[in-house]
């Protein structure tokens, strides 16, 4: 989860606290588009206590006025950001918005969006979830403001507009399965315009990178004004959970995983029978059923979650913001959530944790995007 602060924040205030009524609710981590992100004190203080040991006292805030500034740092630890774009003057919204209703900032290319309502959530997998790895845990209780957030996965018809106005280079090849020698590698032939199977302009794209990804998303809010981006990963599970406890937004317990694995193709493209018998180097175990595609399938196909968003889980794994890792001044690594079309079982799980190159495309990786609210 990010914060989004409105007005002109410098380059330089990286590190800096964002104070509301007196008390620090975050950091400051990167000026953009005149406007600033941050990460949120909550986030903050897990890491320092989970990671490190270092123990935060949290209090009531003294009563203070609000800075007119967020004020700046000791000094940078982060490289530059790129100098703010001008984009097109913003359209009116709405003076309020209701849960689970849908708009398009614009009628051709623009992803349609769900209002995402406020809520706290429990963050992380049980110890009794199956498929649970120990990175998931403990488990917490995570509040999530309202957001916009796209109904579907963006399409290849959606990206390709961007690629066509942006010229942008995205040569490399693309990571792939490779049925004859049962492993994953790099093709230097296939791109997300052709990822080594059969795609509609209405699934999924795949072979995007994370910097794609991210390329994508900062072109579209220059389209139209709106702060367009990635979603979180507290926001991501938030989403894909849709108020629900269990390890899938359908069907079974926690205790009684079955009942959801034997429902999991009315809700989402996974690995199944269909998959298995076109893939035979495929070893590893499948859903014990057919949703009806062997690879991707057209987005909004199978039944969505109670937020109304469809593919949340299964048919691409979904990048997230943020670096999960760096190296070398750089993030290398990154979150991303939800499974695909070839996943087994264990993880397609709300709460699974797994992360990817952020420079390299997967044949089974794309995302979709958020928006924070006015």
């Amino acid at each position: 989860m990010q914060l989004v602060l409105s007005g002109a924040v410098d380059q330089g205030n990286s590190g800096g606290p964002v104070l509301k009524d007196g008390a620090v609710v975050g950091m400051v981590t990167q000026a953009q588009r005149q406007s600033g992100r941050a990460l949120p004190a909550q986030l903050l203080q897990r890491v320092l206590e989970r990671s490190w040991g270092v123990a935060v006292a949290t209090g009531p805030p003294a009563a203070a006025p609000r800075p007119a500034a967020v004020p700046p740092p000791a000094a940078r630890t982060e490289p530059p950001a790129a100098s703010p774009r001008e984009a097109p003057a913003a359209r009116p919204e709405k003076a309020a918005w209701s849960p689970g209703q849908t708009f398009k900032d614009c009628d051709d290319f623009c992803p349609e969006m769900v209002v995402l309502p406020a809520g706290t959530f429990q963050m992380g997998s049980p110890d009794n979830e199956k498929g649970r790895i120990a990175q998931e845990g403990p488990v917490d209780s995570v509040t999530i403001p309202a957001a916009f957030v796209g109904k579907f996965e963006i399409t290849r018809s959606q990206f390709a507009r961007f690629a066509r106005e942006t010229g942008r280079n995205m040569s490399g090849g693309c990571q792939v399965w490779d049925d004859k020698e049962g492993k994953g590698k790099l093709d230097s032939a296939r791109s997300w315009l052709d990822p080594g199977f059969a795609q509609s302009d209405d699934h999924p794209v795949v072979c995007v990178s994370f910097e794609d990804a991210t390329a994508y998303v900062d072109w579209l809010a220059k389209q139209t004004g709106k702060p367009y981006r990635l979603l979180s990963d507290a926001e991501w599970r938030y989403a894909a959970r849709a108020g629900t406890t269990t390890r899938r937004y359908w069907g079974g317990t926690q205790a009684d995983w079955r009942d959801s694995e034997q429902q999991a193709c009315e809700y989402a493209n996974v690995g199944d029978r269909r998959g298995k018998a076109k893939h035979p180097s495929w070893t590893w175990q499948t859903f014990d059923c057919d949703d009806g595609y062997a690879e991707t399938a057209p987005v909004g196909r199978y039944k969505p979650n109670a937020f109304g968003l469809h593919d949340m889980l299964g048919n691409a794994w979904e990048w997230q913001q943020g670096c999960f890792n760096w190296g070398s001044g750089k993030c290398e690594e990154s979150l991303i959530h939800g499974g695909s079309w070839d996943s087994r079982p264990g993880d397609v799980r709300s709460d699974d944790l797994t992360s990817a190159t952020t420079s390299m495309g997967w044949y089974n990786l794309g995302f979709r995007v958020a928006r924070t609210l006015p």
